[in-house]
């Protein structure tokens, strides 16, 4: 069974490859790591603590 044309031509508009998403990756890995260490120990209501790392 073969495919048309649109139908490939459309799965490969959708196709995102490894090249493309590391970037967004290494990015998204980089604010966690920077939100978590440089975060400060707050204080909320009810004595409640949340502690930096």
């Amino acid at each position: 069974m073969t495919s048309s044309l649109h139908d490939r031509l459309s799965r490969q508009d959708r196709t995102l490859y490894d090249g493309r998403l590391n970037p967004l990756f290494q990015a998204a890995e980089e604010a966690m790591l920077n939100a978590m260490t440089m975060a400060t120990t707050t204080f909320g209501q009810d004595d409640h603590v949340g502690h930096a790392i």
